[in-house]
């Protein structure tokens, strides 16, 4: 799935060293980096993404898809996974770590070649330069850009005949500006726990953001032919 700026926390009435505790403190409950370029949840990615266009240098995006499965028959599903994001350049100083993300999200086929796309929960969204854009008055998101959303509600639509995401919405408080991260490589804080996840999904594959939507529609499309 495709796919702000730190998160920043502004109370008036507290000194400023503890408004950026906070702020740290609450960045640090979405990610984490590793000391030695590897993440806790391992490589056996779903999903492996090659990006160039959103940030200033190339990175990747993988996933590791640990769970995907319907909502009842309401045309929503669940979607549990741990992702790795990295510069292409220096992948050990400047690797991400997202461990235990959930979203629900749903698709909806609109106008030819037209795809209504909602998620809520923890999302990645990658806005290339030229490419994708972002509606008027919508704030979390611009492009081009990575963004990671926690807790988030996001809509787009994506033109299926040239790859193309419009951003209609981005709500939610706790969105991380992922280019500004990946070009940092200070601090390394504490690794959580290992997950207790012992059967990750199988190989990974390079992939575009359009084939990457693509495969979570055909999967969306196999869970429901089991109902």
């Amino acid at each position: 799935m495709k796919l702000a700026i730190a998160i920043v926390f502004v109370v008036a009435s507290l000194p400023l060293s503890y408004a950026q505790s906070e702020q740290g403190s609450k960045a640090q409950e979405m990610y984490y980096r590793p000391p030695n370029g590897k993440c806790d949840f391992g490589t056996a990615y779903t999903t492996a993404d090659y990006v160039t266009g959103a940030c200033p240098f190339a990175f990747n995006h993988n996933k590791i898809i640990l769970s995907n499965e319907p909502l009842d028959n309401s045309g929503l599903f669940l979607l549990r996974y741990d992702a790795a994001n990295w510069r292409d350049d220096d992948k050990d100083a400047t690797m991400l770590c997202f461990p235990n993300n959930t979203v629900i999200y749903s698709l909806t086929q609109m106008a030819d070649n037209i795809t209504k796309a909602n998620f809520e929960g923890d999302g990645f969204y990658y806005l290339k330069e030229n490419l994708d854009t972002v509606a008027d008055g919508v704030e979390n998101l611009a492009s081009p850009g990575f963004f990671y959303a926690k807790d988030g509600i996001v809509d787009a639509l994506l033109d299926a005949s040239t790859g193309a995401w419009n951003y209609t919405n981005a709500e939610g408080p706790n969105y991380l500006n992922l280019c500004d991260l990946m070009g940092e490589s200070e601090p390394i804080v504490p690794s959580p726990s290992p997950s207790s996840v012992t059967n990750p999904p199988s190989s990974a594959h390079k992939c575009t953001h359009w084939q990457s939507i693509a495969m979570v529609i055909q999967v969306a499309a196999f869970f429901a032919s089991l109902q």
